[in-house]
């Protein structure tokens, strides 16, 4: 599944996969409080973002929109399998904060550049690990990545406060 901008299906044809759909995602630009690609200027673009998601009911419609792509493109493979969702300008990172709300952000790094990625795991109908690819699709071991605590386990000591 991609976004219906040309440049996501060609990102996923030259990937070796199908488009079998592609979707109109929300923009989540909004001029003046979000011009685009201000992420980049951002000390901390992941806690800034959770932040903002904390403050503003239109960015978390725009996110929650996004989120119920992923979910639905994940939920429509059977058990083992695997779904890829392209987008672009900066919406995997709003979403990435959406998805993984309790996970902290910490050593997520920058924002993502083009042909970067996430392997998302989805259990029991939620996001529950995360690791960013580099554009060769290996795991980027210089960023952060997560996993849920098993039910009934307390993480302490995240380094993260956001």
């Amino acid at each position: 599944m991609t976004s219906r901008v040309p440049r996501a299906v060609e990102t996923a044809l030259a990937m070796g996969c199908a488009v079998d759909e592609t979707v109109e995602f929300p923009d989540w630009y909004r001029e003046p409080s979000f011009p685009k690609h201000a992420q980049w200027t951002w000390p901390d673009p992941f806690a800034e973002l959770r932040r903002r998601l904390c403050e503003d009911a239109e960015l978390r419609a725009v996110a929650a929109a996004h989120l119920s792509v992923w979910t639905a493109a994940v939920s429509a493979c059977a058990d083992g399998g695997s779904a890829l969702v392209v987008g672009h300008g900066g919406a995997v990172e709003l979403t990435l904060v959406a998805a993984l709300p309790h996970a902290p952000t910490a050593g997520w790094g920058p924002p993502l550049t083009p042909g970067e990625g996430v392997r998302l795991e989805f259990r029991d109908g939620g996001f529950t690990a995360l690791r960013f690819l580099s554009a060769d699709g290996h795991v980027d071991v210089s960023r952060a990545g997560w996993d849920a605590p098993a039910p009934g386990v307390v993480r302490v000591g995240t380094g993260d406060r956001s």
